[in-house]
């Protein structure tokens, strides 16, 4: 209960920035990571009248989950990281882009 205490005054960018599989449970109730994410969870929960607990708990849920993944990137040089995301992540996003601009 400690944790859950803890990760309530978290804000919610800091969330998604360690691990974007939160933002899925952030907006299954609605709440904007991107342009308020310099709110705690606390805050959030509470201007949408929603159990912040019950929301905490399913962050937990997705960040116990393994993804198969364990690279650091925080770890790596900036250079590397740079080379990987435009090699790896700008050819997905190409293809993604028509799908996203619908929304």
């Amino acid at each position: 209960m400690e944790t859950l205490h803890k990760d309530a005054q978290k804000h919610i960018g800091q969330f998604v920035a360690e691990d974007f599989r939160t933002a899925a449970v952030f907006s299954k109730y609605k709440i904007d990571f991107c342009c308020n994410g310099n709110r705690s969870v606390e805050a959030a929960c509470e201007k949408k009248g929603i159990d912040s607990n019950m929301l905490l708990e399913e962050l937990e849920s997705v960040l116990s989950t393994t993804t198969g993944q364990s690279i650091d990137y925080k770890s790596w040089p900036l250079d590397l990281l740079a080379e990987y995301i435009e090699k790896t992540h700008h050819r997905y996003v190409e293809e993604k882009i028509p799908v996203l601009r619908q929304f």
